[in-house]
């Protein structure tokens, strides 16, 4: 097996649950559910995360995530190369897919927190060019940090597929933020 099948395996989920989240952010069933991540709080007089951090995007891409790990990890195993921590095959599958859906919404996080703090709002964009462009590749990223350093729980990566996920996810999440731009589902295609 070459060292690219499960940075792929993984993208190809992760583009899957991507699907499955964004038809559910444009819902009306969305909104019902989409309480701030922060409860609304402050500090130093500015939002924690900001409104658009809320417990509704875990509602979907999380178990949309379990669900395309373990039913195509599941399919395919054995003939990709994955480290397990555990033997567990179905469920380290699941884990893998919980840990990678929690760790893509918690990789969000600091970047919102920071991006409160130097007052950009959140979905905009910083007038300084130095922090725009730094923002546009950390929200290329965050997700999958967050979900690489979650996922290290149940697999070990080889550093050669950390660094294949780091050069191919964010030349597919700008692919896709393109896509959803053309589409109508974004305003921006950044």
């Amino acid at each position: 097996m070459n060292h690219f099948d499960l940075s792929l395996f993984i993208l190809f989920c992760f583009t899957v649950s991507g699907i499955a989240q964004v038809v559910w952010l444009k819902s009306e069933s969305y909104k019902k559910y989409a309480y701030p991540v922060d409860f609304g709080k402050s500090l130093a007089a500015k939002r924690v995360f900001g409104e658009n951090k809320t417990y509704a995007a875990f509602l979907v891409m999380t178990p949309v995530s379990v669900l395309t790990f373990s039913m195509f990890g599941y399919l395919i195993n054995n003939q990709i190369e994955v480290n397990f921590r555990y033997e567990l095959d179905l469920i380290n599958w699941c884990l893998l897919g919980l840990m990678g859906g929690l760790g893509f919404h918690l990789g969000e996080l600091p970047n919102s927190f920071l991006k409160r703090r130097m007052n950009i709002k959140p979905g905009g964009v910083s007038k300084n060019p130095i922090l725009k462009n730094t923002f546009f590749i950390i929200d290329h990223i965050d997700s999958l940090m967050g979900s690489i350093v979650c996922m290290s729980l149940i697999i070990e990566f080889k550093t050669f597929d950390i660094v294949l996920l780091f050069i191919l996810a964010p030349i597919i999440h700008w692919l896709f933020n393109v896509a959803l731009y053309l589409s109508g589902f974004k305003t921006q295609p950044r």
